[in-house]
C-alpha cells in the first residue's frame, strides 16, 4: 500500500473529487480526517470507507473560515499524531456575468476556493516543519488556463490556487515539503441523470426526457477527445501518486486531468460538435421555461 502508515486531511471530502480521494487514500493504507460543512454526507463517506475497512474521521469545518481550518488541523494532528499530507479540494462553484458579480460574491467564491487553501497551508506548514516533510495537494481546475463564459470569479479563484502551489513549492522546499496541483476538467460526481432529474421539475421532467433523455450525456462524454465520462477516482488515482514517496523528487508540479479538453484546437469539421451541443440545448430549453440555470 503506497500510503500505509500516513495520515491525511481531505478538505471538500463529504461528496464528490473529496470523497472519492479519501476513499483511495484509506485503501492505500492512510488515516484519514475528512474536512466539510456537509454533515450528512461527511457520515455516508465514514460509510463507504469504513465498510471497506478504512481509518477515517471527520470533522466538520467551512474552509472560508480561518479559526474552523485551524480546528480541523489540530483535530487531526490530535487524533492521529502528525499529519503528512493535506489535500486542499474543497470550493464551491459560481457562474455569473462580470458586471452582475458584486463584492459579496467575489469575496464568497475567493474566501472559499482560494482563502481556504491558503488557510490549510498556513496551519499545516508548521506541523509538516516540525516532521521534517510533508506533501500538500491543491485541488484547482481547467478553468484556471481556458476561458468559459460567466465564470470570471471563479476562474480566478482556480487560477490563484496554481501560482499559489508553485510559490509554495519554492518555499517549502528546504523542508522537504512538496506542493503540488491538479486541475481537473469535467468530473462526473454523481449520475448524470440523477443530476438532471434534481433540477428538473417533476412537472416538466416528462418533456424533458422526451427531448434530451437519449442525449445528457454526451456534453460530458463529447465535451473532451476523449470520448467517456470521468468519474473521481480518476483524479484519486494521480492524487495518490503525488503525495506518496514514489513522487518525493515531484514539487511545484501542476497535473491536467481533463481528457485532453485544454489541447483540442476547434474544427468546423469535428464530427463531434454537434453531440456537444447538448448542453446549449439544454441550457436554452431551461430557459425557455424560466428555470434557474
Amino acid at each position: 500500500m503506497r500510503l500505509a502508515g500516513k495520515t491525511a486531511v481531505v478538505t471538500g471530502g463529504s461528496s464528490g473529487l473529496g470523497r472519492g480521494m479519501a476513499r483511495l487514500f484509506c485503501r492505500e493504507g492512510a488515516s484519514v480526517t475528512v474536512g466539510d460543512i456537509d454533515i450528512e454526507g461527511g457520515q455516508e463517506t465514514l460509510r463507504l470507507v469504513r465498510a471497506e475497512g478504512g481509518n477515517i474521521r471527520f470533522h466538520q469545518a467551512d474552509v472560508s473560515r480561518w479559526e474552523e481550518v485551524g480546528g480541523l488541523i489540530e483535530g487531526a494532528v490530535a487524533a492521529f499524531g502528525r499529519l503528512d499530507i493535506l489535500v486542499s479540494n474543497a470550493g464551491i462553484g459560481f457562474s455569473k456575468p462580470v458586471e452582475e458579480t458584486t463584492e459579496a460574491d467575489l469575496d464568497l467564491v475567493l474566501g472559499t476556493n482560494l482563502k481556504g487553501v491558503f488557510a490549510g497551508c498556513h496551519y499545516a506548514v508548521p506541523v509538516m516543519k516540525r516532521q521534517g516533510g510533508g506533501a500538500i495537494l491543491n485541488i484547482a481546475s481547467i478553468h484556471a488556463f481556458q476561458g468559459y463564459k460567466r465564470h470570471t470569479a471563479y476562474a480566478a479563484s482556480k487560477g490563484g490556487i496554481v501560482s499559489l502551489t508553485k510559490e509554495l513549492a519554492i518555499e517549502l522546499a528546504p523542508f522537504f515539503i512538496r506542493a503540488n496541483a491538479i486541475s481537473p476538467g469535467y468530473i462526473a460526481v454523481t449520475d448524470y441523470s440523477a443530476y438532471w432529474r434534481g433540477r428538473v421539475p417533476e412537472a416538466l421532467w416528462e418533456e424533458f426526457e422526451a427531448r434530451f433523455g437519449s442525449h445528457v450525456e454526451d456534453d460530458v462524454k463529447y465535451f473532451q477527445p476523449l470520448h467517456m465520462v470521468a468519474r473521481p477516482e480518476d483524479v484519486a488515482h494521480a492524487a495518490v501518486y503525488l503525495v506518496s514517496d514514489e513522487a518525493r523528487f515531484v514539487t511545484g508540479s501542476h497535473m491536467i486531468i481533463d481528457g485532453g479538453a485544454t489541447v483540442r484546437m476547434p474544427k468546423d469539421d469535428d464530427p463531434y460538435a454537434e453531440k456537444r451541443r447538448a448542453h446549449g440545448l439544454i441550457r436554452q430549453w431551461f430557459e425557455e421555461k424560466g428555470l434557474a440555470w
